[in-house]
């Protein structure tokens, strides 16, 4: 039996989209911050992935039902929150890629102010 609902649980995590936005986005803003290094985020959203899993494991054998939990509605919430998360990141990432590059990379825009017109 622990073994179907530990498939069931598997399958069921496969078809959050959201969640996997939400680990890659936190992954994201642990390597801007420091704390992921550069080519070890692949390992770490796969332990995420696998702590959620071994979580929802452990949380089955002490006795939640996961067949009442509306998996879309979650699943719709995570993606909500990652769209949110990747607004928020896309603000504050503009505003450093300009004061580091603006003006600089004609790629980025252009100051008219520059050229005397």
């Amino acid at each position: 039996m622990l073994v179907v609902e530990t498939y069931n649980l598997f399958v069921m995590l496969m078809g959050l989209a959201g969640m996997g936005a939400v680990v890659s986005m936190l992954v994201n803003v642990a390597k801007l911050l420091g704390l992921v290094k550069d080519g070890s985020a692949g390992a770490v959203v796969a332990g995420l992935n696998f702590l959620i899993f071994l979580g929802m494991v452990i949380a089955s054998l002490v006795g939640v039902d996961w067949a009442t939990v509306d998996f879309s509605s979650v699943d719709t919430y995570l993606a909500s929150f990652a769209t949110l998360l990747g607004f928020i990141l896309q603000m504050i990432g503009s505003d450093v890629m300009y004061a580091k590059f603006g003006g600089k990379l004609p790629l980025l825009g252009h100051s008219f102010s520059r050229n005397g017109k």
